[in-house]
């Protein structure tokens, strides 16, 4: 992975100046790559790879009827406030995700320790583990595919003044 890596001499010797030069140039690059943290490309909305912090998405900085994909994110609290057009949350760990409504599908896969409280027209869970989910689906239950452990689905438990506008 590194360019001071030879392969048969274990001992190479490197300044450290130069190292930390290109441990810096190499974490820079990467933060400046729109698949890390929240960024719109085409009409979807990505929020990746976001740790241990709360993110908020209203009418004021997300506009209405954009797909949303929230991938590889742990320890994080997600709103969407919001009306989207379909959602998918993927790779997800020890996160809590709210979603006031998707006009077409929601998708929740791979994830781990996830608390979802969700309004939409169809819900697809699959390949989860230890998660909870709030949901109102419009036709009739959830389909739960693949390798899914310990669920526990429930009723929609959320209400605010917009619901019946986003629903």
């Amino acid at each position: 992975m590194t360019p001071f890596y030879t392969p048969g001499a274990h001992s190479t010797k490197i300044h450290t100046g130069k190292l930390i030069e290109w441990l810096m140039d190499s974490v820079s690059t990467h933060e400046e790559d729109p698949t890390y943290g929240v960024s719109s490309e085409g009409g979807i909305e990505y929020l990746s790879f976001l740790n241990k912090c709360v993110t908020v998405r209203d009418a004021d900085n997300f506009s209405e009827g954009k797909d949303v994909r929230i991938f590889a994110c742990e320890d994080t609290y997600v709103y969407l406030g919001i009306m989207v057009d379909c959602a998918q949350i993927s790779n997800c760990v020890n996160c809590t995700i709210f979603v006031s409504a998707v006009t077409r599908v929601c998708t929740m896969d791979r994830c781990e320790n996830v608390t979802l409280c969700v309004a939409s027209n169809y819900l697809r869970i699959g390949n989860c583990v230890d998660c909870t989910v709030y949901s109102y689906t419009q036709l009739g239950s959830p389909v739960i595919y693949g390798d899914t452990r310990s669920l526990t689905l429930a009723p929609h438990n959320a209400t605010y003044p917009s619901l019946p506008r986003h629903l």
